[in-house]
């Protein structure tokens, strides 16, 4: 059904349409986002490593240091919870190292070199938040992919046809328009559902994947089943109705569901 309108779209309509629409028929729980590269990946402790700032010439599969003044969000919204404790943990980490935080024993980002050689995170946005608010200027990350010789229409029919953004807003509604999404790390907003998903799957609620936004599926889910006063205002009464609900059949079409234990 998808596809058959989509051959319907012709002219300056498709440059929107066919980006919501591409969006809306292909970011479900059923076919969530591609594997993402594990954050998890660390250097040796031993010493710094130093990685030349991303650029025109960085390729595929490299290591670089991103400008947070320049890297460009894929996806609105962060948890500023989430981002707090990141960010009190990095400068913790700061007092403690005698180098540039980026270019030591960090969890890397990942990204993508678009149009105008403009690098796009698609994994990452939390730290690299944080690491901006505690004063640091570089983030590494690894190239995944070079789009570069796109078009600005095709490269973001690409990004959302791979799956490598997320089109919804703090309040869950999407697709969005790709052109409507942040420019600068500074612009993203708090989804304080985002930051309930992450906890609650640190605590069991589903099994943790290398899936991309897993966390924003399970924080749509628990969006519209939690009131937003009762996670603003007792947040551990609604981190305790997340872990009920995760084990529900309703969320069974989720990434990462394990069902109930008993």
């Amino acid at each position: 059904m998808c596809r058959r309108f989509l051959r319907t779209l012709h002219g300056a309509s498709r440059v929107i349409a066919v980006i919501l629409l591409l969006n809306g028929c292909t970011h479900d729980a059923k076919s969530p986002s591609p594997l993402k590269e594990p954050l998890a990946s660390k250097h040796n402790d031993s010493a710094p490593i130093s990685f030349e700032e991303c650029s025109q010439k960085t390729l595929p599969g490299s290591l670089c240091n991103a400008d947070l003044t320049q890297i460009r969000p894929t996806q609105f919204c962060v948890g500023f919870r989430d981002v707090a404790r990141k960010r009190a943990k990095i400068e913790s980490e700061k007092k403690a190292s005698t180098g540039t935080l980026a270019t030591k024993s960090l969890k890397h980002g990942t990204a993508i070199k678009g149009p105008e050689d403009i690098f796009y995170l698609v994994d990452g946005h939390h730290r690299a938040k944080a690491l901006q608010e505690a004063g640091e200027n570089l983030f590494t990350v690894k190239i995944i992919a070079d789009y570069s010789d796109l078009p600005m229409t095709e490269f973001w029919e690409r990004m959302v046809r791979e799956k490598m953004v997320w089109l919804y807003d703090e309040n869950g509604s999407g697709p969005q328009s790709p052109l409507h999404l942040p420019t600068s790390l500074g612009d993203l907003v708090d989804d304080p559902y985002r930051t309930l998903a992450e906890d609650a799957q640190d605590r069991g609620a589903n099994k943790k994947l290398d899936v991309l936004f897993q966390e924003f599926y399970w924080a749509n889910f628990y969006r519209t089943r939690i009131e937003k006063t009762k996670v603003l205002e007792n947040y551990d009464g609604a981190l305790d109705d997340a872990l009920n609900l995760a084990k529900t059949p309703a969320a069974s079409e989720l990434p990462g569901f394990i069902g109930s234990t008993h």
